[in-house]
């Protein structure tokens, strides 16, 4: 079954804006609290609600200095949470998600809508198969067409199928993983390498 499209969410009225610092601040709820009772709302937008309470008037957004943004804050965090659902999801689907009010290019712009990240905490991984007789590189010569089979440029290449092994490795900031050779998934149709193995692997 195809996962459930999300929407893109409006930003908050000012009356649902200063019910949920009511919360916090009158009745000392945290949170996941607040987030029971209206679980329409995002955790993330609860919190910079409360956090930015001081910075409003009458619970309105204040205007910003120089271009408008044309996303709200919550429409982009619905864009960085489809983005964590799908890591494979187009471009022209987020455009979607907003209702079509930005272009790739603001998209694809790190800023446009996730901010700053601690890359620092940011797993890069990979893996790759080594297969023998593959490391051959090209030879080039100046010998004439007529010349091109002299013994000492032609070299034998083996053909058909050869021994090799996938591995998978990891690296962040100040770590590194060691090589990890994937064995192949034999509930598979294939009998290959699937994307099972590699998350046990890692």
């Amino acid at each position: 079954m195809a996962p459930r499209r999300r929407t893109a969410r409006r930003e908050l009225d000012p009356c649902m804006r200063a019910r949920i610092c009511e919360l916090h601040t009158s009745a000392r709820w945290g949170y996941k609290r607040i987030h029971k009772v209206h679980p329409e709302i995002p955790i993330s937008t609860i919190r910079n609600t409360i956090k930015k309470e001081q910075e409003r008037v009458n619970q309105r957004s204040l205007p910003r200095s120089g271009q408008p943004s044309k996303l709200s804050s919550e429409q982009k965090e619905n864009l960085i949470q489809l983005t964590k659902e799908n890591p494979h999801i187009k471009y022209y689907e987020l455009q979607e998600s907003v209702d079509m009010r930005c272009s790739k290019t603001t998209i694809r712009r790190k800023k446009g809508f996730n901010g700053h990240r601690d890359w620092q905490r940011v797993v890069w991984s990979d893996e790759s198969t080594v297969e023998r007789g593959k490391g051959g590189q090209l030879i080039w010569t100046w010998n004439d067409p007529s010349e091109q089979l002299v013994e000492h440029d032609v070299r034998e290449i083996r053909t058909g199928k050869s021994i090799k092994k996938m591995f998978w490795a990891a690296f962040r900031y100040n770590m590194r993983t060691s090589l990890v050779p994937l064995t192949s998934d034999g509930s598979s149709r294939g009998g290959g390498i699937t994307a099972t193995v590699i998350r046990q692997a890692s």
